[in-house]
């Protein structure tokens, strides 16, 4: 314990300089300490290193400090605490440049923001901590407070603002819908998502399990309460070579997630991608909704003399206990109307 104490006196009566505090940033408390080349490097062993302010602390097994670069290099299964931010990374290998503030971590790499409750990992990261910017240029995976599974080519974390910018996005939420944008912003505060190029394949769950939701489009504003996409393209026919057998495609898709309704502004209706149907203003319930009058999701199939046909069915609430079907069926040359009536009656 003498040892230790004189070790930390020395390198704080080797760095510091009153007339220029700033200059002397890091306090050790290790083990092992030499100080080497007439005084340009320290090396140490197991222990901690704190920035003079306290606001930085690092944990590992091997330091190598170079005074004239104010260079700090560290290895040996480390961590260090941003503690302003409650901002902890764990990395295998690090460098920390006091001259330009950032520190850039290697190898199998963990940052937790326990203020917002998220988790990175990534091969790669730097972290500017006088801007409060953390980015990586390599593949990285993102879980946050509302339950997402990101992976994501790259990304930009503005830790001040909430907001990560995401290249090349794959975002999976809580109920298994999948998210894929070439560029998206999302805000760690709200879980709001704004992305371009969207491909969103919907959770099974939601729908028949038979079917394969998905919708496309040019651009998204995902948020608690509503999901609008520009110039979309849904359908739940199974994926296939080709064209899907039916889509709606509209200038505006928009999903109001309290009242459940999808409504489409200047949609067709397409058939082998042949319009058949144009809709200014169209919409329905979502697939959560077991019972409430509007359209149901359009079908193509095939009878058993082998022709084809479409049908986009209207489900009709009556009553408390009573509801219709019509279910419309266009073939090439034929149509044909069924209509299903059903009553429960209460004992």
């Amino acid at each position: 314990m003498k040892n230790k104490i004189i070790y930390i006196f020395l390198i704080f009566a080797f760095f510091v300089n009153p007339s220029n505090s700033e200059e002397n940033f890091y306090n050790f408390e290790t083990k092992e300490i030499k100080i080497i080349n007439n005084g340009n490097i320290i090396n140490a062993k197991n222990g901690k290193v704190t920035s003079q302010n306290d606001k930085i602390e690092v944990i590992a097994t091997n330091f190598e400090y170079f005074k004239d670069t104010q260079l700090l290099k560290i290895t040996g299964e480390g961590n260090v605490l941003f503690k302003e931010n409650n901002l902890k990374i764990y990395f295998d290998k690090a460098e920390i440049d006091q001259k330009k503030q950032l520190l850039k971590v290697y190898g199998e790499i963990k940052v937790i923001n326990s203020n917002e409750n998220i988790m990175i990992s990534s091969k790669e990261i730097i972290y500017n901590f006088n801007d409060e910017i953390i980015y990586s240029l390599k593949k990285s995976k993102i879980r946050d407070n509302f339950e997402n599974k990101i992976n994501a080519d790259n990304f930009h974390y503005d830790v001040d603002k909430n907001l990560i910018k995401l290249n090349s996005l794959v975002l999976t939420d809580k109920f298994d819908n999948v998210f894929k944008t070439s560029i998206a912003y999302l805000n760690t505060k709200t879980n709001n998502l704004y992305g371009k190029d969207i491909h969103l394949n919907l959770g099974k769950q939601i729908l028949n399990p038979e079917n394969e939701p998905r919708i496309k489009g040019k651009s998204i504003k995902n948020t608690k309460n509503s999901m609008e996409i520009s110039k979309g393209v849904f359908t739940t026919c199974k994926k296939r070579d080709g064209c899907p057998p039916w889509q709606i495609s509209a200038k505006k898709i928009n999903h109001n997630k309290i009242k459940k309704i999808i409504s489409y502004k200047d949609a067709f209706l397409a058939v082998y991608n042949v319009p058949v149907i144009y809709l200014p203003k169209f919409s329905h319930p979502d697939p959560t909704v077991k019972r409430q009058s509007g359209f149901l999701s359009p079908y193509f199939k095939s009878s058993n003399n082998k022709k084809n046909y479409f049908g986009i069915p209207y489900f009709f609430v009556i009553s408390d206990n009573k509801d219709a079907t019509f279910s419309p069926r266009v073939y090439d040359k034929e149509f044909l109307l069924q209509t299903e009536y059903r009553q429960k009656n209460f004992k």
